[in-house]
């Protein structure tokens, strides 16, 4: 399983951050999405054998909004990261 990092421009509201996580969701290869407006962040894990990083952007960006990766994100935020996942049982 792989993991990518995307900030995502244009998400204001819950409901924007659940179609994201919906259209990106709904992908061959996609286990886990989580999107959050108030960091400007969707998480991805998905299997690489299925899908990549650059189709799952695409994905971000047919449904209205910008993603670009976003490489600072690393071991120093993986508070979110760790608690976006454990979400993910609910």
């Amino acid at each position: 399983m792989n993991a990518v990092h995307f900030e995502t421009d244009g998400p204001y509201c819950d409901q924007c951050t659940e179609k994201i996580e919906r259209c990106v969701g709904g992908m061959p290869g996609v286990s886990i999405v989580r999107s959050s407006y108030a960091h400007g962040l969707t998480t991805v894990l998905y299997d690489a054998d299925l899908v990549d990083a650059a189709r799952i952007a695409t994905a971000i960006r047919e449904c209205g909004f910008a993603a670009r990766p976003a490489p600072w994100y690393g071991t120093a935020d993986m508070t979110l990261h760790s608690r976006a996942f454990s979400m993910s049982a609910r």
